[in-house]
């Protein structure tokens, strides 16, 4: 008897787990694809920063797109869903890539809030408060003198970043090349002021200055002009010839930066690491010195 009582409970078990497991099946079946695939920022739930990352990067959707927005979820027409922005350091402008198709292209997509708008305002284009572009009727339409209009307004574009956030692009191999265009511009005025003794008053007069006769004074061809006066007036052109330095050091990085990277990642720290324990003894001795 307590047999058939065992054998009884045990089929009512079966029978109820088999029910249990295909309720649950039919509804995981029948569940809509937006309410089983529920993100965790719809839901309320903590959502990691790897997660968030991968997301961006793997399926980006109106909750993770791949450009980061504040106003998150965005709108599915919004570009920022899928469309992200880099500028290419060959071409000096931006460039745009589509994470779900992989495509690559210079164009702007219509309404991408850029971190370019000096760029595109200067090329004709309407950029809004919040930095969104859109094509107006000037930047549709072609120039009247045909492809010459188009090529100025490039060159405007790309002047009108400046140079040194396209310098800061380098990283420290770019400060390093700078800072060795800017000492040899020194060491070449102060060659020009100490050694050749140009005469600054007909240097003048070839640039249209009036000078006049009274003016002049009076060189001793077998003397040298102060050294240090010198050096200070050197140090005083040479620094009205920065946007020079940036413009060479600019046009010339990308030939001999990425030579120049591993020696500034290894020299920098050592002149920060000096710079701080000088000045560390500095204090200390200072410090003695009052006790």
């Amino acid at each position: 008897m307590r047999c058939v009582m065992r054998l009884r409970c045990v089929r009512s078990a079966v029978v109820l787990s088999s029910l249990l497991w295909g309720q649950r099946w039919s509804s995981t079946w029948n569940s809509t694809p937006e309410k089983y695939g529920e993100s965790a920022a719809a839901s309320g739930a903590t959502v990691l920063p790897g997660v968030d990352l991968a997301r961006r990067a793997v399926s980006p959707n109106q909750e993770f797109p791949a450009t980061w927005s504040e106003d998150e979820p965005l709108s599915p027409s919004n570009p920022r869903v899928c469309w992200r922005e880099h500028y290419s350091l060959d071409a000096q402008k931006p460039y745009y890539q589509n994470i779900k198709t992989m495509e690559v292209t210079w164009d702007i997509p219509e309404g991408f809030v850029t971190r370019f708008p000096r760029l595109y305002a200067s090329n004709g284009y309407h950029v809004d408060a919040t930095g969104a572009v859109f094509r107006s009727s000037t930047a549709s339409e072609p120039p009247a003198n045909g492809t010459v209009g188009t090529t100025v307004a490039k060159e405007a574009g790309v002047k009108a970043v400046p140079l040194k956030q396209r310098l800061a692009a380098y990283g420290a191999g770019g400060l390093l090349w700078y800072l060795i265009v800017h000492n040899i511009s020194l060491a070449c005025v102060f060659t020009c002021l100490y050694v050749f003794r140009i005469d600054l008053i007909r240097l003048a007069r070839s640039y249209g200055f009036d000078v006049k006769c009274s003016d002049e004074v009076a060189v001793s061809e077998s003397k040298r002009p102060p050294f240090w006066k010198t050096f200070v007036l050197s140090i005083v052109l040479n620094k009205i010839l920065v946007p020079l330095h940036l413009l060479l050091t600019v046009t010339s990085a990308p030939l001999l930066v990425h030579r120049l990277e591993p020696i500034a990642t290894s020299l920098f720290p050592k002149i920060k690491a000096f710079a701080r324990s000088f000045v560390g003894r500095g204090a200390a001795a200072g410090t003695t010195a009052k006790v």
